[in-house]
C-alpha cells in the first residue's frame, strides 16, 4: 500500500511479510497487514504518508473539519463524565486482566451540550494507521476518520494492540485482547463521557477483533446503539457467540466492506465477512456491504468517509 522508506514503515513491513507466511492459526490465517499487497493491489493509493515523528503529531492529524448535520441522541446515553475535551497524546492502558497497549484520544473542539458519539479504531497488522495519525492511511487528512468524526461531534479512540510482537489482534490471547479493549473503550470512553452511541471501526486484524472476538465476549458495549463498519475482514465468532443475542442487538448496524479480489481475508472464507454478515444477521443486526470491485486487501483512504457514510444513515 505504501512504498515509504521511513523506519516506522520498513517495521511495519517486515512484520507484514514475516505474517505471508502460510500460517493458519483457529481463526484464519495470519494477516500479512496492510503494506503486503502494496505491490499488486489495484485498490490502493499510490502516495507516500505523511509520518509525524513529534510529539505534537498525534495531537494534530487533520485540520479542523466542517460540522454536518445535527445528529440525534439516541433513547440512552451513558452517564461518563470526567473526560477531558482535548486531543490527548499516546498513553498507556493497562486493564483489569494485565495486558497493556497505548491508546490515542481525540476530544478537542467536541460540543459536549450536543449528542456526544464514540468512533474506536483498531488496526491490521503493523498497525500502521496507528503508529502514523497524520497519515491519510486511517486517521489523518480531512477525510480521515479523526476529522469525519469530529464533524459528527464524535470523539475517536485508536488503540494499539496489547499484542506488540505482531502488532496485531487475531493470535495470541484473543479473549484477554478483547477484554483489554473492552476495557479500555468502557474508562476512557463510554466511563468518561455521556456517549450517545459507539461504531467500533478496523482494519483485516483489527476488523477480525471487532466480530470475532470483541462483540462476541462483549455484546454490552453496543448498549447505547451504533455499530461497526469492518474493512477488509469482520468475519463470525471463533466462539460460540451465544452471548450475542437479537435482544441485545436491536438497533445495532453492522457494515462490511471488502475488496472483491481480497486474497488476505478471502469474502468467501469461512473466516471472512460474507460469513460474518450472515452471522450476525441472524442474530438482529441490520446489516449491509460493499464488496468493491477490483480491489484487493489494500484500502488506505476509503474508512473515514466509509465510515461516515454509515453514520450518517441513522
Amino acid at each position: 500500500m505504501h512504498s515509504s522508506l521511513s523506519t516506522a514503515v520498513r517495521r511495519s513491513g517486515v512484520l507484514a511479510a514475516a505474517a505471508l507466511v502460510p500460517l493458519m492459526t483457529a481463526f484464519g490465517p495470519a494477516d500479512p497487514g496492510p503494506q503486503a499487497q502494496a505491490a499488486t493491489d489495484t485498490g490502493s493509493v499510490a502516495h507516500e504518508p505523511s509520518i509525524g515523528t513529534a510529539a505534537g503529531a498525534d495531537l494534530a492529524p487533520a485540520p479542523a473539519a466542517t460540522p454536518v448535520g445535527l445528529r440525534t441522541a439516541s433513547s440512552a446515553a451513558t452517564t461518563g463524565s470526567g473526560g477531558s475535551f482535548t486531543d490527548q497524546p499516546r498513553t498507556t492502558f493497562t486493564a483489569g486482566n494485565g495486558l497493556t497497549g497505548r491508546y490515542l484520544l481525540y476530544a478537542g473542539g467536541i460540543d459536549r451540550t450536543r449528542p456526544v458519539g464514540l468512533v474506536v479504531y483498531v488496526d491490521g497488522t503493523g498497525e500502521f494507521g496507528v503508529d502514523n495519525p497524520t497519515s491519510s492511511y486511517a486517521l489523518g487528512g480531512p477525510s480521515g476518520l479523526v476529522a469525519t468524526s469530529k464533524a459528527r461531534n464524535m470523539i475517536t479512540l485508536a488503540v494499539e494492540s496489547p499484542n506488540q510482537s505482531c502488532e496485531c489482534w487475531h493470535t495470541g490471547d484473543t479473549s484477554g485482547y478483547a477484554d483489554f479493549l473492552a476495557a479500555l473503550i468502557e474508562a476512557k470512553g463510554l466511563g468518561a463521557y455521556a456517549i450517545s452511541d459507539v461504531w467500533l471501526t478496523g482494519f483485516s486484524s483489527g476488523a477480525q477483533e471487532i466480530t470475532r472476538f470483541l462483540v462476541p465476549r462483549h455484546p454490552e458495549l453496543m448498549r447505547v446503539g451504533g455499530g461497526w463498519v469492518v474493512f477488509g475482514g469482520g468475519g463470525p465468532p471463533a466462539g460460540s457467540g451465544a452471548a450475542v443475542t437479537a435482544a441485545r442487538m436491536a438497533g445495532v448496524r453492522g457494515h462490511w466492506f471488502t475488496g472483491a479480489n481480497d486474497t488476505t481475508v478471502p469474502l468467501t472464507a469461512s473466516w471472512g465477512a460474507q460469513a460474518g454478515e450472515r452471522w450476525y444477521g441472524g442474530r438482529g443486526v441490520t446489516t449491509s456491504h460493499e464488496w468493491a470491485a477490483g480491489v484487493g486487501h489494500s484500502l488506505d483512504g476509503r474508512l473515514g468517509r466509509t465510515v461516515a457514510a454509515q453514520i450518517d444513515k441513522k
